[in-house]
């Protein structure tokens, strides 16, 4: 009979108990995006320097930003020509890129160019590449990723590699120098 009675109350109280852990999880999750401003990472290169960081907006979602500062007149591809700026992450099931990488500098033209401005495409001043992250488990991890970008006039091929780390909490970007 007492084993009835401990089956009615379970079922009873379920609903509350799930919610409860529901409720626990969601505090969880919004109060464990906290950000070491402090794993911030640049490279400097000769004609041009890139900051990598995490930012958490207004809208209280996680971004990676890409700073590109140029030191000269160099230029670099816009996102808005395919593959001309790209950023992706390894296999993983613990973050994931929300939507499309936003660009704060839009293309314009170049000077002397006779193409149309859709053709070119390029970016002569500094800009940041911002991509929305999102987190899919509250365990520690590590995930690597790398950008990749041309620079111009030199039709050089960059990119470079970065990780990112979720740990006690805690979430950081920092240069992945395995690579």
């Amino acid at each position: 009979m007492h084993i009835i009675f401990t089956f009615i109350f379970l079922f009873l109280n379920t609903p509350s108990i799930l919610h409860t852990n529901d409720a626990k999880l969601k505090t969880l999750k919004k109060n464990t995006v906290n950000l070491d401003s402090l794993q911030s990472f640049t490279i400097k290169k000769e004609n041009y320097t890139l900051n990598f960081k995490l930012s958490d907006e207004k809208d209280e979602q996680l971004y990676i930003e890409v700073s590109i500062i140029f030191k000269d007149r160099n230029s670099y591809l816009s996102t808005t020509k395919e593959g001309q700026f790209f950023m992706d992450l390894g296999d993983t099931s613990n973050v994931e890129f929300v939507g499309d990488i936003e660009s704060v500098t839009k293309a314009i033209p170049v000077c002397g160019s006779d193409k149309p401005l859709s053709e070119i495409n390029k970016v002569e001043t500094n800009t940041i590449y911002k991509q929305r992250l999102q987190l899919k488990t509250l365990q520690n991890f590590s995930v690597f990723g790398r950008i990749k970008f041309i620079v111009e006039p030199n039709h050089s091929a960059e990119e470079f590699p970065f990780k990112i780390e979720y740990k006690n909490g805690v979430y950081s970007v920092t240069q992945n120098v395995g690579c």
